[in-house]
């Protein structure tokens, strides 16, 4: 297998008949009516500006004709995020020459609003935003458009406590507390790791949080930074418990949180329709955490979405047939923007109980399949296992709600973490105080969010720089304990393994790049060695003569390949790193 430079996919082509995808249609029961996410076509080079006017990425006039099929019906035209145009140039290019990686410009997302009546009766809904869908797909400018997904229940499993006001002492042979500080098998290490100094406790490092809301006035949290705080939300919960996993202070009450010397941001999913219209829309919440956050640093998705199991007319508060969010490609492509810029991703499995290896996620979905193995956003995905702290409940066995297979990265708790919001656990002096037991996917993010956010800090505290989303995800994925049931979720973090990994990382001395002498025409094959490669090596290069590092630098692994085939005239700088 070789290495090629990104160059030469646009003018190196093979074409293969295939069955065109079956696109996704408009489903009341889980799309927004009124709204198509349309993806520009790189060629027509069509974007919208910030007045919200369609315009050509060169400056160039849009052909008159273009532009009046665009403009037909009186529909309207929004940006896809609310970042400006600029911004949003800026990270597309950061993200091509930080991760060497096809990387799609979110400019190149638009939002079409078709003048449909949305009083109309759910069935000729239904046929006049399909109409429109077909519409939009016809026109040679845009190269795909989907119906925009509704919001969904956060990743929480159904309540199995009754509400009271003091500790479950009393029901239970159990005094619930912060058990997964503890040593693994027991937890996940991370007491071991705190008691290292201020890189153990998440000094330096920053996450966000991407999610409904939170409950600002509650004394246990810390100060958190939201970046859209226009938007308001009703749902505060769920946001207060998964930021006290995390960030809960550590003043003596309550719980302490995981990373409590860390800074934490928060995004609501939503942007504003022309300032005004809030609609939900998961890949603005990433957009804006990626644009305030620096390399190295960690977000967090607290979200999922129908897949297509999911009941068109569910229960209240049935989960089933959820899926990671990434099932919807234009939040895959914000994912995949934000992880080409070095941010370290954290996503819900979700808590449809589907298991995502089934063929069913092979087919339709406009040709977009996330979990086969065929395409790899770069999120660290989280399933969730029982701690088996209550009688009768085997620990790390699979929760009955988590979805899995062979994509999901890792596990964590999926109940009986403690933490703050909701008042299932303590609930005597007003929300302010409120304590909860937590669970689902939406337990176990948290965790691995900040098992996650303590591998980066050790490791900038060992190598003087962050490492890539790529070498966190493999430490969190390689160093644990396997689960105790048939379903594939990975392994839990042992973060004492983790911590022993991170600081046995050391370049590679041995490094050898062989290129006979002579002439050469271009491309020229640069031959590389690492003696004794492994999967746990990563080699770094440039080709302007600087030093290679983890930041700016092309990669690749020495353990898949062993080639490099350069295309311009350069000179070529290699370094390789074990972890």
């Amino acid at each position: 297998m070789r290495m090629w430079m990104w160059g030469l996919v646009f003018w190196m082509g093979i074409s293969v008949a295939e069955n065109k995808p079956v696109e996704v249609a408009f489903n009341p029961a889980f799309h927004q009516p009124g709204v198509i996410t349309v993806r520009f076509t790189r060629e027509s080079g069509l974007r919208l500006n910030d007045r919200q006017q369609i315009v050509r990425a060169d400056g160039q006039p849009v052909a008159a004709k273009a532009l009046g099929r665009l403009q037909q019906a009186q529909g309207r035209w929004h940006r896809f995020v609310s970042l400006p145009e600029a911004r949003v140039d800026a990270m597309h290019k950061k993200a091509r020459a930080k991760s060497g990686r096809a990387v799609v410009n979110l400019n190149r997302y638009a939002l079409f609003l078709p003048p449909v009546d949305q009083q109309k009766d759910a069935g000729m809904l239904e046929k006049s935003m399909n109409d429109w869908l077909a519409t939009v797909r016809g026109w040679p400018e845009v190269e795909k458009a989907w119906p925009m997904p509704i919001p969904q229940a956060t990743p929480t499993p159904p309540d199995y406590t009754t509400l009271n006001d003091r500790n479950f002492a009393s029901e239970y042979s159990v005094n619930f507390y912060q058990q997964y500080f503890e040593d693994a098998p027991t937890g996940m290490g991370f007491a071991q790791v705190n008691a290292t100094g201020n890189a153990g406790r998440g000094q330096g490092m920053v996450v966000c949080d991407v999610e409904y809301g939170f409950l600002s006035s509650h004394a246990d949290l810390p100060l958190v930074m939201e970046l859209n705080p226009g938007v308001k939300s009703s749902d505060l919960d769920h946001g207060t418990a998964v930021l006290g996993v995390l960030g809960s202070r550590d003043n003596g009450f309550g719980t302490t949180g995981l990373v409590p010397q860390s800074l934490f941001f928060f995004a609501k999913p939503y942007n504003l329709l022309f300032g005004l219209v809030p609609l939900f829309n998961v890949a603005e919440g990433i957009t804006l955490c990626a644009d305030s956050l620096a390399p190295g640093n960690v977000i967090l998705l607290e979200q999922q979405m129908p897949g297509p199991n999911a009941p068109s007319s569910p229960a209240d508060g049935d989960q089933s047939g959820l899926v990671p969010v990434e099932w919807f490609e234009p939040t895959y492509d914000a994912i995949v923007n934000a992880v080409a810029q070095g941010m370290v991703v954290v996503e819900a499995a979700g808590n449809g109980g589907e298991n995502l290896d089934n063929a069913v996620y092979s087919s339709g979905n406009g040709g977009h399949f996330p979990f086969n193995g065929s395409k790899d956003s770069g999120a660290i995905l989280v399933g969730a296992a029982s701690p088996g702290i209550l009688a009768g409940n085997t620990a790390r066995e699979p929760m009955g709600f988590t979805n899995h297979g062979s994509r999901v990265d890792v596990f964590a708790w999926g109940e009986n973490v403690v933490t703050t919001g909701y008042g299932n656990l303590y609930r005597s002096e007003g929300e302010a105080y409120e304590y909860t037991l937590f669970g689902g996917t939406s337990s176990a993010s948290p965790l691995i969010t900040a098992a996650a956010t303590l591998t980066q800090s050790l490791y900038k505290q060992v190598n003087g720089q962050p490492a890539s989303a790529g070498i966190i995800r493999n430490l969190l994925k390689n160093n644990g304990l396997a689960s105790t049931g048939p379903e594939a979720i990975g392994l839990i973090p042992d973060m004492e393994q983790v911590m022993a990994a991170v600081v046995s990382n050391s370049p590679v001395p041995t490094l050898q790049v062989s290129v006979p002498s002579g002439n050469y025409n271009l491309p020229m094959q640069v031959g590389v060695t690492v003696p004794g490669a492994t999967s746990n090596d990563v080699v770094r290069y440039t080709l302007d003569g600087s030093e290679p590092d983890f930041e700016t630098s092309y990669q690749f692994l020495p353990a898949q390949d062993s080639e490099l085939t350069i295309f311009t005239s350069s000179t070529l700088k290699i370094r390789a790193w074990r972890y």
